[in-house]
């Protein structure tokens, strides 16, 4: 098994999000039934009768839950989700998706990781939901891959800002007390070179970064990309 950028690591809660936010539990959308009925008897002299009833009945049924794999939606997602009208997820199953796509999955274990069972998650890679400091991670399909990049890079360390896993991407941790988030963080680059920061604008006639994080002893407050950022020493002028 093989192991799991955004720019801005955030509470997500996905979307659980999981960004559950971005997730969901099991949810049908409540039948709504809009029948006319419409009947209309005309007798003649000559015993003739023509009865003609009209019946529509327009049901809204989301049907049986989803299995494993299936598409599904739930009322954490909005009614202009492309699933909105399908069924929850059948018991044991959590509907996970972001807003253009949602699935009946399982939890997983480690970030990153590709399912290599038969079946229908064969392929799927582990992703990570709700909370930065403390996530929840479902197997998700290749076009929610995003997900699965591990967000493992620390503070003045490279980073990746590729959006597909697998690949070499690696997103930025988050600045936590335990399960506490103290800092989201962000991948920034000065030409060539890709490295983590806090995600928030330092002074540079003021704040050290070094009060944040012991990441930036030596460094600088440095303007580029729009703004003010914390920088490792190794790229300060």
């Amino acid at each position: 098994m093989k192991p799991c950028i955004i720019s801005f690591t955030t509470l997500f809660g996905v979307v659980l999000t999981v960004f559950l936010a971005g997730c969901g539990g099991d949810s049908n959308v409540i039948p709504k039934d809009a029948g006319t009925d419409g009947g209309s008897d005309a007798s003649t002299d000559a015993d003739t009768d023509t009865d003609t009833d009209s019946d529509t009945d327009t049901d809204t049924d989301p049907g049986s839950p989803g299995e494993l794999g299936d598409a599904c939606w739930n009322e954490s997602f909005t009614n202009v989700h492309p699933n909105f009208g399908l069924p929850g997820c059948e018991s044991g199953l959590v509907c996970i998706g972001n807003d253009v796509e949602a699935w009946c999955t399982t939890t997983c274990g480690i970030t990153g990781e590709i399912n290599t069972e038969a079946g229908v998650q064969n392929d799927w890679c582990c992703g990570e939901f709700v909370d930065v400091c403390d996530p929840m991670r479902f197997w998700v399909p290749t076009t929610m891959s995003v997900k699965c990049i591990p967000q493992t890079a620390q503070l003045g360390q490279p980073c990746d800002t590729s959006t597909t896993w697998p690949s070499s991407a690696e997103g930025c941790a988050a600045v936590c007390a335990g399960t506490t988030l103290t800092h989201n963080t962000i991948c920034l680059h000065i030409d060539t070179d890709y490295f983590c920061s806090l995600a928030f604008n330092c002074d540079p006639s003021g704040d050290s970064c070094v009060t944040y994080n012991a990441a930036f002893t030596g460094g600088c407050c440095e303007n580029f990309m729009g703004g003010f950022w914390c920088t490792p020493e190794s790229l300060c002028p």
